[in-house]
């Protein structure tokens, strides 16, 4: 796939379609109606079940949590100690919404998912449906689907590709990446929808006359990314970072799209594209720098290991590979976007009304709290959300209530529920 870097449509008609479309209301939370009392470390996820309850995983303490409807009263349901009801395993262990008020817990070295009953006790255990994906359920957000489908982000479509000339060997990680829908009692996994990765690196191995090559890097520092999520019934929403629209998936896998939405569109100029390439080179360089600064690693047979500069790139869902001889250089100017990327990766949540929150680049105000564009299945931002400041979303309820996540001065966190007002 052709990589783009340019703003994909003429600003007159994104300009346009925002002249054409009143500002959406801002609304404001209410004040909390419940919080947690019990510390909390970083939360990963977050479970609403019917009657109330809240399920958190606590990634960071290895502790899976049920707290009663008034978020009071806590359950402990998982935790690393000994003498837990279930074992939370040495990392973060995701949890996902499943059918009814079961839900799904990650067991990623037995690659499967425990199945928690509504008391939040072990019903079963299910395996993963294809078992070398259990990789791409840790570090992002999988749901399941009205019909019990695992809906989830899957690994890079294809391998690096090699343009090979006489001098020089050119390999680009893959742009894409698939979102998956995968089926327990099928153990069938198809790809629903595509979304564009970030392009992250370029190498360049540059054949030199005594023999041998050397490896440039160039590294680009921004880069245009969709990003994703999934509705309550089912719809998978692919929001586009070039033109600011979503493509959707139905659960039929009916594709269909929505036009762009008005967005503020703020131009790099040219002194910014530099700054942002030249910091994207200097914190490769230094990487390079510190492994080839390592002490020498020796084969069990006493001979020396090659030495590799490798780092994972959980955005892209890749594997950087250099050689710690490499020279990391910026990439040229015209080859980073004209505009800045319209929201932020890896942040748009979809709400129990079939609403897809995005929360754009320029998210803050004068109160400093994070501002959510609310957009609804016709693709029109129908209102914007203002949290209050230092506050995150864990989790929705059933018609405006919100799971808020705050860290605290003593730095442990709390969740809070709040409800949006409409007055």
């Amino acid at each position: 796939m052709t990589t783009s870097l340019k703003l994909a449509v003429p600003l007159t008609l994104i300009a346009a379609s925002a002249s054409a479309q009143a500002a959406p209301p801002i609304r404001h939370l209410g004040p909390a109606i419940a919080a947690t009392t019990e510390p909390l470390g970083l939360p990963l996820g977050g479970r609403r079940l019917s009657d109330g309850r809240l399920i958190v995983d606590d990634a960071q303490r290895r502790r899976l949590l049920m707290f009663d409807s008034t978020l009071a009263r806590v359950t402990v349901l998982a935790d690393s100690a000994p003498g837990a009801p279930l074992k939370y395993g040495p990392n973060p262990a995701p949890i996902i919404g499943y059918l009814g008020d079961s839900t799904l817990f990650l067991d990623a070295p037995a690659r499967a998912f425990i199945v928690l009953d509504p008391s939040g006790k072990q019903a079963r255990v299910a395996a993963v449906p294809k078992a070398t994906d259990v990789l791409w359920f840790n570090g992002t957000r999988a749901f399941a689907d009205p019909q019990g489908r695992i809906v989830y982000r899957g690994g890079p479509i294809g391998n690096p590709t090699k343009d090979t000339g006489q001098k020089i060997v050119v390999i680009r990680l893959p742009d894409s990446i698939p979102v998956v829908r995968a089926s327990f009692e099928t153990r069938t996994v198809d790809t629903a929808a595509r979304l564009k990765l970030p392009v992250v690196q370029e190498n360049q191995n540059v054949k030199q006359p005594e023999g041998g090559s050397k490896q440039t890097v160039m590294l680009f520092g921004a880069s245009w990314v969709d990003d994703w999520t999934m509705t309550s019934d089912g719809f998978i929403a692919a929001v586009r970072g070039h033109d600011y629209h979503i493509d959707w998936t139905g659960p039929d896998g009916v594709h269909t799209s929505t036009p762009r939405m008005p967005f503020d569109w703020q131009r790099v100029e040219e002194a910014e594209k530099r700054r942002v390439a030249d910091s994207a080179a200097k914190e490769t360089q230094d990487f390079l720098d510190k492994t080839k600064a390592q002490p020498e690693r020796l084969r069990p047979d006493g001979t020396p290991a090659p030495r590799i500069a490798a780092r994972a790139d959980m955005l892209t869902g890749s594997l950087q590979v250099m050689s710690p001889d490499a020279v990391a250089v910026a990439a040229p100017l015209d080859r980073i976007p004209d505009y800045h990327q319209p929201f932020r990766a890896g942040t748009t949540l979809a709400d129990r009304n079939g609403n897809v929150w995005i929360l754009p680049v320029t998210t803050t105000r004068s109160t400093g709290g994070l501002v959510y564009d609310v957009v609804n299945r016709a693709g029109t931002i129908v209102e914007r959300v203002e949290l209050p400041p230092e506050r995150s979303i864990l989790e929705f309820g059933p018609g405006d209530v919100v799971y808020l996540m705050q860290k605290l001065p003593d730095g442990v966190f709390r969740v809070e529920r709040r409800a949006i007002l409409r007055k």
